[in-house]
């Protein structure tokens, strides 16, 4: 029952054709309610920062097909881009569905950028209302 995090779309779809049709495939990615490109890249790039610097990591970026130089430095906006998801709500809907339809079974939420102490309950409410049918 694979789960993988910190990964695009693209992988998804590759894990999917591995797998096969009948294997469980549960995804998680970081998402965040800011429509300003540059404050949702800061607080992404903040958040990415230890994944941007460990070997394991850095090694599964490249074989997603991130050069060196997109790791390096905070990350590109491309590799930022595709591993947090930002924006408005149905923004971020519409970009979590791209997993499913690369074949994902399940999308774990991973909310970024609250407050200290804050919970991230009323953005998993309204994600919820966005993609569940009415």
């Amino acid at each position: 029952m694979p789960h993988t995090c910190h990964v695009n779309t693209a992988h998804t779809a590759q894990a999917r054709e591995i797998l096969g049709p009948d294997a469980f495939l549960g995804v998680e990615h970081a998402v965040l309610f800011e429509p300003d490109p540059g404050k949702a890249r800061a607080t992404a790039r903040e958040h990415l920062h230890p994944y941007l610097n460990t070997p394991y990591n850095v090694a599964k970026f490249r074989r997603l097909g991130y050069t060196d130089d997109e790791i390096a430095h905070g990350g590109s906006d491309r590799l930022v881009d595709d591993l947090v998801f930002w924006g408005d709500v149905d923004t971020v809907a519409d970009k979590l569905r791209a997993h499913v339809q690369a074949g994902a079974d399940h999308v774990a939420v991973q909310v970024i950028g609250t407050e200290p102490g804050s919970s991230a309950m009323p953005h998993w409410r309204r994600l919820g209302e966005a993609l569940l049918p009415q």
